[in-house]
């Protein structure tokens, strides 16, 4: 692909986009709606061994890994009484993988790593501008939106990576089948005293719901809970020194019918939302990236519907029930969760296939 790609949306998924064409060829060009300040919450938080790979071919993978903090298992625990019981751990030590570990970073230092790369081979995201209108089939016909008014550009390709309400999703009529969850998730980032082992996931089972916790940074603890008072269900032994940032949202399950029309392609939240368990938001987005420039720069990008809805509905499909299983969201789930869920895991082929599952390198993850 010879012509400029335009990219609308500057978080993980558009970044590694461009950063991707950029390094293999092709010129882009990166707006984005939100202010030139950085983002200060962490929002997501895990980069997984798929995402360190694919993107290391960029130079920036040594740096993520330099400034995260490392999580080499995952433990479950179960609430009872009053305590907090951990009944299985999973190890990541033994994943067949140079990278056998997930990598806790937020979100904004991942774009600020990738932002600072792009800049360096000469791409300068223009932030204050967005994707306001989009008129096509066949070349698009973008209308952005900026400091000194609207302007009509044609891009060779425009990749709508512009979030979970995408301008340009819905500008093509594309519907987005799924569903919300009614029940609202509790967010905090805390620092925190705490004896739980810091190279950890943490799991907690508990009779409202669950609990999970991760270090991030030094003394730094992400909480998320389906529980309204996330302070109160903190495991034993955690003592809040400084509350960092506190967020209350829902989740929805949702892929897009068409990853691509014309020469318009979706990828990230325009494609696909999940809930945040699993930790493959920002990581299935940066597999979206990689695929659409590998795919561009080989002429194939007529393939990027077929390969890339196949594996982001399966992983929604089973980020879907992971969900219902942690939250007990039915009777039904709740038996599977307390009885079965423990005893499984401590099953070798089960906690290989939850390993692959949680780090990306599942079949069904795969990029290629």
């Amino acid at each position: 692909m010879n012509g400029t790609t335009l990219i609308a949306g500057a978080g993980p998924t558009g970044l590694a986009a461009g950063l991707a064409l950029t390094r293999l060829g092709c010129p882009v060009r990166i707006v984005d709606r939100g202010p030139p300040t950085p983002l200060t919450e962490s929002r997501a938080l895990a980069v997984n061994p798929r995402s360190l790979e694919l993107l290391e071919p960029s130079g920036v993978t040594g740096q993520l890994m330099a400034e995260g903090h490392r999580i080499t298992r995952m433990h479950l625990h179960r609430w009872h009484s009053g305590r907090t019981r951990l009944v299985q751990e999973v190890p990541f030590g033994d994943l067949p993988h140079r990278f056998p570990f997930m990598l806790a970073i937020p979100q904004g230092r991942v774009e600020a790593v990738l932002e600072a790369a792009l800049a360096d081979q000469g791409v300068t995201v223009e932030r204050g501008t967005e994707l306001s209108g989009l008129a096509g089939p066949g070349r698009p016909r973008a209308t952005l939106h900026g400091p000194h008014g609207a302007v009509e550009v044609h891009p060779e390709a425009l990749l709508a990576a512009d979030g979970a309400h995408s301008t340009a999703r819905h500008a093509l009529g594309l519907d987005f089948p799924g569903y919300r969850y009614e029940a609202d998730w509790q967010l905090a980032d805390y620092r925190l005293e705490t004896d739980l082992a810091p190279d950890a996931g943490h799991v907690v089972l508990r009779p409202d719901g669950f609990l999970f916790m991760m270090r991030f940074g030094d003394g730094l603890w992400r909480a998320m809970s389906t529980s309204r008072d996330l302070d109160a269900i903190l495991p034993e032994g955690c003592r809040i020194e400084a509350e960092q940032w506190r967020s209350s949202f829902r989740i929805s399950h949702r892929v897009v019918e068409h990853f691509q029309v014309g020469q318009v392609y979706l990828a990230g939240d325009a494609a696909h939302l999940h809930s945040p368990l699993g930790a493959r938001g920002m990581n299935l987005g940066i597999e979206d990236a990689t695929v659409f420039a590998h795919l561009a720069t080989g002429g194939r990008l007529a393939q990027y519907h077929m390969r890339r809805r196949k594996v982001d509905r399966a992983v929604v499909r089973q980020i879907d029930l992971l969900t219902r299983i942690a939250t007990g969201a039915s009777p039904l789930w709740r038996p599977v969760r307390d009885l079965l869920l423990p005893s499984l895991l401590g099953l070798k082929p089960v906690q290989r296939l939850a390993r692959r599952r949680a780090t990306g390198l599942s079949p069904s993850g795969g990029w290629d």
